[in-house]
């Protein structure tokens, strides 16, 4: 499921679009960002929100925490011309488990209507799409060699305190994180198969992964000295939350 443009909810007038400030970018913020910058909206098929944000905005800067109400944001500010000068705009995002809708914007800190919310992403759209390689923006579906899109779990360690997590979105764009008293980033970037990480190599399919060698070849694997030995090194993939 690719990540799409809910629609839009108006913020109530007490809602400040600044993230509340004892909110901290965790790995969780991180995620949250992961899923904007990697999402498409509905209005602009093919073209992730980071490119948009990258040929638009002259120097697009991220954020990402929760609001004093608990929702989970995600804002992009940058520099970009407006009526022949350049102003600062900052465009926020609410996140919503994998998808996401575009909240609200600020020119030169001015809260702006929806009307000018829909004329940026425009603007933003076709700066991305005037950049992309011939074909590119009339591709509107999932790449066909994507084992599934989403976010699963899976655990070659075996042991209760750790799991690895891969998340592939419909683009191809393709994160995997290893998780234990703390959570870090193995990779980051578009889907192979196999799939190369900083600690491993493996290949992915609809309901399994499998760890191979440097060659990408089957490994023999054996966790524990009487256990029987596993020539596949495969383990099951479980849909996370």
């Amino acid at each position: 499921m690719g990540m799409v443009m809910m629609k839009k909810i108006a913020l109530a007038a007490s809602v400040s679009l600044l993230m509340a400030s004892t909110a901290q970018a965790g790995l969780l913020s991180k995620w949250d960002e992961l899923t904007v910058k990697g999402g498409e909206l509905e209005s602009c098929p093919g073209v992730t929100l980071e490119q948009q944000a990258d040929s638009f905005f002259k120097d697009p800067e991220w954020s990402a925490g929760k609001a004093t109400d608990g929702r989970k944001l995600v804002n992009v500010s940058g520099t970009f011309i407006y009526g022949d000068r350049p102003v600062r705009g900052l465009l926020q995002m609410w996140v919503q488990g994998e998808e996401f809708s575009v909240e609200a914007l600020e020119i030169n800190g001015q809260p702006q209507p929806d009307v000018m919310i829909d004329a940026l992403l425009e603007k933003m759209c076709e700066a991305a799409q005037s950049q992309q390689p011939k074909g590119v923006t009339e591709k509107t579906q999932a790449r066909a060699d994507l084992p599934f899109v989403g976010k699963r779990r899976f655990n070659f360690s075996g042991g209760s305190g750790t799991a690895e997590f891969i998340t592939i979105q419909s683009n191809g764009h393709t994160v995997v994180e290893s998780c234990g008293s703390e959570c870090s980033i193995d990779f980051e970037g578009p889907f192979t198969n196999p799939l190369k990480t900083q600690y491993g190599v493996y290949r992915v399919e609809a309901k399994r992964i499998f760890e191979l060698d440097e060659k990408g070849q089957g490994k023999t694997c054996q966790k524990e000295p009487r256990d029987p030995r596993d020539t596949k090194c495969g383990v099951e993939l479980y849909v996370a939350q």
